[in-house]
């Protein structure tokens, strides 16, 4: 009898011993909530995955507006994000790599038309930034390299005659030029 329980003991022992690694080698904490967080203006909701967000989330007004749809992968802003005014238009429109924008990133004016379009290289400006009056018409027109201001930079006014060049070298004006209209 004494034997008979001896050799369970060891059996038991031998059975937990090679299960146990086995148990402990395929834990995966690939821990999965869908989750909606609400504030006193807005709510959210979307996936987190292993406490990050995941996948595609949404942000509601307190009237339940849409007010942005936003992809997100292992807790940062990668992809596509679109914000939108309460009356369902489009606010503004952009890619993001790593919580950074990268490529265009267009702010739309509550009339529809563009009001400021940006260009972005990892989070950096880079190439032509553009500000448009409310009726769609340009504004102002800026080049960036690397971030900072280069080049000539165009002023506008609603007649769309030039009001000034600014030129700019590595991010600093070095001469500016006013015009009478």
């Amino acid at each position: 009898m004494v034997l008979i329980k001896l050799k369970m003991g060891v059996c038991k022992f031998i059975l937990i011993f090679m299960f146990l690694p086995l148990a402990v080698c395929c834990q995966t904490n690939n821990k999965t909530d869908i989750v909606k967080n609400c504030s006193d203006s807005d709510c959210e909701s979307g996936v987190y995955k292993n406490n990050k967000k995941e996948g595609v989330w949404r942000r509601y007004d307190k009237d339940n507006n849409l007010l942005q749809i936003s992809y997100y992968s292992e807790g940062k802003l990668n992809g596509t994000s679109v914000s939108f005014y309460s009356n369902g238009r489009v606010y503004s429109t952009g890619n993001y790599v790593n919580d950074k924008p990268h490529g265009n990133v267009t702010i739309y004016s509550e009339n529809g038309n563009i009001n400021l379009s940006d260009n972005y290289f990892y989070g950096k400006k880079e190439g032509f930034s553009y500000l448009y009056y409310k009726d769609g018409k340009l504004q102002s027109k800026w080049f960036y390299e690397e971030g900072k201001r280069e080049g000539k930079q165009y002023e506008f006014n609603e007649k769309q005659d030039t009001l000034k060049i600014e030129y700019y070298k590595k991010g600093n004006i070095i001469d500016k030029k006013a015009f009478d209209n």
